[in-house]
């Protein structure tokens, strides 16, 4: 129902905040779910930073303030995709958005002493399949009233593990959700909460897997193609041959009546030469 990534690259990230907002000018992206048509329906729940180039800007003066001297390599933004359950009305849609972002909010916000401050964006995306929030936020942690950008602390194993539990508490305690309809075990059974960047390995070996499949099924067409091309070039030589053997025998036939009418004609004269000679003897 949810999963998390990191990222470091600025470059990624730009494109990344230009994706959650819809800001590409050609209205064309990777995600072939995307229906430019209905991205008029997104919406951010996020305190309007302005367009994504601004909250890029944001994000650095941060980054420059709280930790100037971050590895090139830090995590710089961490990304919670949240996809609402089929199990929850779609009247329960907007609530459920709500509450989600103020659980959010209320978690790495006092994590990180910055409030609603630590939030760069939080499309609600109505575009796609399945309505979901792009939750992104800075890596902060507060530790003795100091501030630092560390995903390593913040994102740990127990966080990963209480997540789910967490969100739906906080979600049957305000009647958006019943008990189950969050953690239903599902995620349990697929090994825990999966990154963002996991999912998108799975969804690149389903790819290729379909690819194989694909390529399987071309090279058999392609098989079956030649195949039949094979036998109508067959049944084509077959045609061809028994033309040219019936030509040859009209010409046989053709030739050996000649031969015959000739035989016949010097046969006749010759009958006349015979017949007038013995009138003169």
């Amino acid at each position: 129902m949810a999963e998390f990534e990191k990222y470091s690259d600025y470059k990624d990230i730009s494109n990344l905040l230009k994706h959650y907002a819809r800001a590409n000018r050609s209205g064309i992206y990777r995600n072939e779910n995307v229906n430019v048509e209905k991205s008029s329906l997104d919406y951010n729940l996020a305190p309007d930073r302005g367009s994504y180039k601004q909250v890029l800007q944001y994000l650095m003066e941060k980054q420059e303030e709280i930790s100037p001297r971050q590895r090139k390599d830090g995590v710089r933004m961490l990304d919670w995709v949240v996809t609402m359950p089929t199990t929850i009305p779609s009247s329960r849609e907007e609530d459920f958005f709500l509450a989600t972002y103020a659980f959010l909010v209320e978690r790495y916000g006092r994590k990180s002493g910055m409030g609603e401050g630590v939030v760069l964006s939080a499309y609600v995306h109505k575009d796609e399949t399945q309505s979901h929030l792009h939750f992104s936020f800075m890596p902060v942690i507060e530790r003795d009233g100091k501030k630092a950008f560390c995903a390593k602390e913040l994102i740990n194993r127990d966080e990963l593990n209480s997540f789910h539990p967490d969100l739906e508490k906080y979600l049957v305690e305000r009647g958006i959700c019943n008990q189950g309809d969050i953690c239903t075990g599902i995620t349990k059974a697929q090994g825990g909460n999966r990154s963002v960047h996991q999912l998108k390995r799975e969804y690149a070996r389903d790819r290729i897997d379909r690819e194989k499949t694909k390529k399987a099924s071309r090279e058999i067409e392609a098989r079956e193609k030649a195949s039949i091309q094979r036998e109508e070039f067959l049944i084509s030589r077959e045609k061809e041959i028994k033309e040219r053997e019936d030509s040859v025998q009209q010409r046989e036939e053709s030739l050996e009546r000649k031969q015959n009418e000739r035989e016949t004609s010097r046969w006749d004269r010759n009958n006349t030469i015979d017949r007038d000679g013995g009138s003169r003897w």
